[in-house]
């Protein structure tokens, strides 16, 4: 079956055709490799296909590498893309952008619900009709799939991407806007430059000040609704701890149960 996700596959299928190179199986994928000529430049050309997911090829493809060319500088992967028009080639440098996790990856990644399902689910979606849907909690798409591995009802707090945004529930029929306090756009660069308000000051929940500028909880904010107020900073110092309680995973070593 050919999906999307295939399309990276499909070129090198492609180039393996109209190359002359045979590309043979072996544990983690298919390989092969010629002298083709680029231009006018003779180039040594390795070819390989990962039999993984997509979402958890990642070191089958660092081990070719280190068995052809060794240097991810002579590397090309290739992967599809959501963002762009179809039928198009787009060369990306240096970055992991991609539509497994959306959203900017630089120099934050962003959070993005997912559900957590009954079942085990090792990478990816299950579709399994038998399951149900058992809590709502942050990205699970890479490695860890859709089943409960645990979850945690806590959401980190991070300096956000945007000024204001609203999550519409249509299940508990209820909406949450976050809104952002003295946004600046530049602190979503690469590097944060000197003067930018990059970091979190302080938050409340519904006009009541938050615990914790580090975390807060999906039953306090996203089930009831309402409106959350980060308010950003310049001052790194001011925002250099929790000024409250820490998140869970650093508190306890773990996540704590569910409420």
């Amino acid at each position: 079956m050919h999906v999307l996700f295939s399309v990276g596959q499909l070129i090198i299928d492609s180039l393996a055709t109209r190359l002359g190179i045979t590309l043979s199986a072996d544990r983690t994928g298919f390989l092969g490799h010629g002298n083709v000529v680029i231009g006018e430049t003779m180039v040594s050309l390795y070819l390989f296909k990962s039999k993984f997911l997509m979402n958890v090829s990642g070191p089958s493809i660092v081990a070719a590498c280190r068995k052809t060319v060794q240097s991810p500088t002579s590397m090309i992967v290739i992967s599809d893309s959501l963002s762009h028009k179809i039928g198009t080639l787009n060369a990306r440098l240096g970055d992991n952008e991609g539509d497994v996790c959306p959203g900017a990856s630089i120099p934050f990644g962003m959070v993005k619900f997912s559900t957590d399902l009954t079942g085990y689910a090792p990478a990816g979606y299950v579709a399994d009709p038998t399951q149900f849907i058992r809590g709502i909690s942050p990205l699970h798409d890479s490695g860890t799939g859709s089943s409960l591995v645990p979850a945690t009802t806590e959401f980190l707090v991070l300096s956000p991407f945007i000024p204001k945004y609203t999550i519409h529930n249509s299940f508990l029929n209820v909406s949450t806007t976050i809104t952002t306090l003295n946004y600046d756009s530049k602190s979503v660069q690469k590097t944060i430059p000197a003067g930018a308000a990059a970091y979190v000051q302080n938050v409340t929940i519904n006009g009541v000040p938050a615990a914790s500028r580090c975390h807060f909880d999906f039953y306090d904010t996203f089930r009831v609704g309402g409106e959350i107020v980060i308010t950003l900073t310049a001052d790194k110092d001011v925002a250099d701890e929790c000024s409250g309680s820490l998140p869970a995973s650093l508190s306890t070593g773990g996540f704590s149960q569910a409420r």
